[in-house]
């Protein structure tokens, strides 16, 4: 079996099994009683521990074959803190040890998962884009099937929506942890001699420039998202509406990668776009007058932002920094992604039980215009500097 098609095996599984559990983590605890602001702080949690371990990954697990053995590792123990997360029974400070070792281990699979994938296809001269669309099938079936779940469980009542899917996700998370096993990690081509720190990558002023563009219109879209089922359920919608959102936004997502796959490269400019969407999004969300149908359809644009993001961003990282620092480089990016994220996802709760909603969407709604006007004169200085680091633009 090809490493691309293992490549795309592992990632429809890791996906599904998070689409399962992880979106619905809020509602989960939710409904066992917490607070917006006990939530707040729980959501907050995953990328402030995101943001302690991922130094410690790039430091460690900085070679594809180091964070292949880590995700396979991570995997297995984070299937059953997924379980240990039933029995918690709405206790608030069981709940946040669970949260924080979930986000130990989930950590490790967004900067190392995509570095290892973004490397196999460079090294085999794919598109990463035609690998990684299968993690947005994993979420658009996963979605799928917890909708129907749902409605099921409407009908015959007896167990929550969460006790399915929660073991389901498991499952999946032990089967990838076995199928890394099977995954070759890539080889550079050649060695530099060049010793890979840290300080070498922060130094790369063309980097860090993208960083900060990419974590405002991310992390800003991401914040918003996070607090978004529960934006659904307060105008007394059911928990399970929010599945057919993601339905929505994940096939936006995929018929979004399937365009940009067919006729693009990984282009910076085409992120130009994706921040474009993402302020018109959370312009209309920040509507108050607006009905729930008027919510969704809106939600359903960030598959365009997300889509353009996942084909550009790895390919480009690759570029800038090489085949040996894009494994440590990735990671970081998820790291100050989680700098950001984590601050305003523990105090958004709090934000929201003083101002609501909508102002809550407009003020991420400002953060990323004035991202958008930063990436216009960034671009432009990034063009004057097109040489490929290696032979990564082939990604």
């Amino acid at each position: 079996m090809k490493p691309t098609t293992k490549s795309k095996i592992l990632l429809f599984l890791r996906l599904f099994g998070e689409s399962l559990c992880l979106p619905y983590i809020s509602l989960f605890l939710s409904g066992k009683g917490l607070t917006e602001a006990q939530l707040g702080i729980i959501i907050g949690l995953i990328p402030l521990t995101s943001l302690a371990c991922t130094p410690l990954y790039a430091k460690f697990f900085n070679t594809p074959k180091r964070a292949k053995n880590a995700l396979s590792v991570m995997g297995a123990i984070e299937a059953a803190l997924v379980v240990a997360l039933l029995f918690c029974n709405g206790n608030f400070a069981a709940a946040i040890v669970i949260i924080i070792l979930i986000s130990v281990t989930s950590s490790s699979n967004y900067g190392l998962l995509d570095s290892l994938l973004g490397l196999i296809c460079s090294e085999s001269g794919n598109k990463f884009g035609t690998v990684r669309i299968f993690g947005s099938i994993a979420y658009l079936t996963g979605s799928a099937f917890c909708f129907g779940a749902g409605l099921l469980i409407k009908k015959i009542g007896g167990f929550l929506l969460y006790e399915l899917t929660f073991p389901f996700a498991a499952a999946m998370y032990v089967t990838v942890s076995v199928i890394f096993i099977l995954v070759k990690a890539p080889e550079a081509p050649e060695k530099s001699g060049e010793r890979v720190t840290i300080k070498s990558i922060l130094g790369n002023g063309r980097f860090m420039g993208y960083v900060l563009f990419y974590v405002l219109m991310i992390g800003s879209m991401q914040v918003c998202d996070d607090f978004y089922s529960l934006y659904l359920v307060s105008k007394g919608n059911p928990d399970y509406y929010y599945s057919v959102v993601m339905l929505g936004f994940v096939a936006v997502e995929i018929a979004t990668i399937l365009i940009m796959n067919k006729l693009a490269k990984p282009e910076l400019k085409y992120l130009f776009a994706a921040c474009s969407v993402l302020i018109v999004r959370l312009i209309v969300q920040s509507l108050p007058f607006l009905p729930t149908w008027a919510l969704i359809a809106s939600q359903l644009s960030r598959g365009i932002t997300w889509g353009i993001a996942l084909f550009v961003s790895t390919p480009h990282i690759i570029k800038i920094l090489g085949f040996e620092k894009s494994t440590t480089g990735i990671v970081l990016c998820w790291f100050f992604l989680a700098a950001f994220t984590s601050v305003f996802k523990l105090c958004g709760g709090y934000i929201i039980a003083a101002i609501g909603y909508p102002y809550f969407y407009t003020i991420f709604a400002v953060l990323a215009a004035a991202d958008l006007v930063y990436f216009i004169f960034y671009s432009r200085r990034a063009e004057k500097n097109t040489t490929p680091a290696d032979s990564g633009q082939n990604v």
